[in-house]
């Protein structure tokens, strides 16, 4: 996507993965603080994607407008999810896999 500026293209590249992964690490944490700590690490990986998007866009190398779209949605999950990670009790949120 953006051959020949090769920052751009791995932050592209890798900015995407950090998301996910942060969210599953930040998911298996016990604590409110921890939980939010790495979905606020995702939050931050998926503002470095967009960037690397929107720079890519303004040096004319591509049009990612459907990239940004997802990107903008799946920042409104990350957001909601986090919301709900801080009004959940620690109580709740640690013992929750032995009730099921």
């Amino acid at each position: 996507m953006f051959s020949g500026c090769r920052g751009l293209e791995e932050g592209a590249r890798l900015g995407p993965c950090r998301v996910p992964t942060n969210f599953a690490e930040g998911f298996r944490r016990r604590t409110r603080a921890d939980k939010a700590r790495y979905y606020n690490i995702a939050q931050a990986s998926l503002d470095e994607s967009e960037y690397c998007l929107m720079l890519g866009r303004d040096l004319e190398y591509d049009d990612p407008k459907a990239l940004l779209e997802s990107a903008e949605e799946i920042g409104r999950m990350l957001d909601a999810y986090m919301r709900s990670t801080l009004r959940t009790s620690d109580h709740r949120s640690r013992f929750r896999h032995l009730s099921g």
